[in-house]
């Protein structure tokens, strides 16, 4: 598994730092309100806006969260960003 070879590389690489790589199991289901409307401009475009799945895999791209020390990072082109 990809996360466990993470683990390992790291650990090796950096021998104090003790982190374990893990991933987080997507939600599969959303739950909305009983009385929750589908705006009507978003409703009828259609393909013109990118579905939650395609929003995801872009995101999941550039965006990290290290719960270990409490980071969260982004890639922006080529740049790393940090808190």
């Amino acid at each position: 598994m990809i996360t466990q070879i993470l683990t390992t590389y790291i650990n090796n690489k950096w021998k104090d730092l003790n982190i374990v790589v893990t991933t987080k199991p997507h939600e599969t289901s959303i739950e909305l309100p009983e009385d929750f409307e589908i705006p009507t401009a978003i409703a009828v475009s259609g393909a013109q806006y990118p579905t939650f799945e395609e929003v995801c895999i872009e995101f999941e791209k550039t965006h990290a969260k290290i719960i270990n020390k409490s980071i969260f990072s982004v890639q922006q082109k080529s740049q790393l960003v940090l808190p």
